[in-house]
């Protein structure tokens, strides 16, 4: 379980071997379903994986039904299964704060928690993504039981949240969000837990645009990586699938579609250079990763040079601004 984009079906595929489409900007819709054979096990035969669409679904937002859904789909991610995967991204965990409890009650109310001692059977493994592997000790292995209840679940993320926060702080590092943007996978670029500001402007997520390949996005035509992000689709009034393929929606209706995003500005060309020589010079390396075909119309503007871009980054740490 976990919002959209949150790396659910790119776990699975690691941790059991499946093969479920996977890729930046990609959200699984319903619910996709593998049986596995399972070895060296006398208790059972087969493990059956359930791979669910992300809750928060930026296309559900505001919609009358959108909190329905959200708890619909946790509870069957948790009730019916003998463990459940919860993906938290960095620190931002406002959906299974507010989804949690609320199928914790829906459990306490149920016949299965009179026929099990009122004590849930599901084993639930909280997974932060982007977390520097050097910080992974922080996060306790175990936690007691009673944490599960609904009254302490709030209790129990932010424990885990306020203790990865503290030691980076410490160390004079800056969390950044990273929620990937739902069209072009970009990261954002804010600091994490900046959607509980005050500011509405500040709430939301934003990035630096750039070739949206990078992430995986590709054609699917072609399955080429793409060189085009947000910003540039903007200028080239292109459209993108919202609610269904025919539900074409103009790139300059970004904001409007995804409130806690900004709208990217219009850009002839993506402003991070670092992500263009990256998908100029790596284009071979980016296709096998991403297990698509390499972009054969990259823009020749990619094709900067390390000193280039080693001079630039020496002038904004000295404070240097280019006329």
């Amino acid at each position: 379980m976990g919002v959209q984009s949150s790396g659910k079906s790119t776990l699975l595929n690691l941790m059991f071997g499946t093969r479920l489409r996977a890729s930046a900007g990609m959200c699984t819709r319903g619910v996709n379903i593998q049986l596995l054979k399972a070895e060296d096990r006398s208790e059972y035969d087969y493990v059956v994986i359930l791979d669910s669409e992300g809750v928060r679904a930026p296309e559900f937002s505001g919609s009358e039904g959108a909190t329905w859904r959200d708890n619909r789909l946790a509870t069957f991610s948790i009730l019916p299964a003998d463990a459940t995967i919860i993906m938290i991204n960095n620190e931002e965990d406002t959906a299974a704060r507010e989804v949690l409890p609320i199928v914790m009650l829906a459990y306490q109310q149920s016949e299965l928690a009179a026929k099990s001692t009122n004590q849930l059977k599901t084993k639930l493994f909280f997974v932060y993504t982007r977390i520097d592997t050097n910080e992974k000790k922080s996060i306790p292995a175990t936690l007691p039981y009673d944490y599960l209840r609904p009254e302490n679940i709030n209790s129990l993320i932010k424990l885990i949240r306020d203790e990865l926060v503290d030691r980076f702080a410490r160390g004079g590092v800056t969390l950044r969000c990273s929620e990937p943007c739902p069209l072009c996978g970009s990261p954002c670029r804010a600091a994490a837990g900046h959607t509980t500001d005050p500011s509405e402007d500040k709430r939301r997520h934003d990035c630096d645009y750039q070739p949206s390949g990078l992430f995986g996005t590709y054609d699917y035509n072609t399955r080429q990586l793409v060189s085009d992000s947000c910003s540039t689709n903007i200028l080239g009034n292109y459209t993108f699938p919202f609610t269904s393929i025919r539900d074409q929606r103009p790139y300059s209706q970004f904001g409007i579609c995804f409130p806690t995003w900004k709208q990217p500005p219009p850009l002839t060309t993506n402003a991070n250079e670092v992500g263009q020589y990256i998908f100029y010079h790596y284009q071979n390396e980016l296709a096998q990763y991403h297990k698509c075909e390499p972009c054969t119309n990259v823009p020749s503007s990619f094709n900067r040079s390390l000193d280039e871009l080693e001079q630039k980054q020496k002038n904004v740490i000295a404070g240097i601004t280019s006329e």
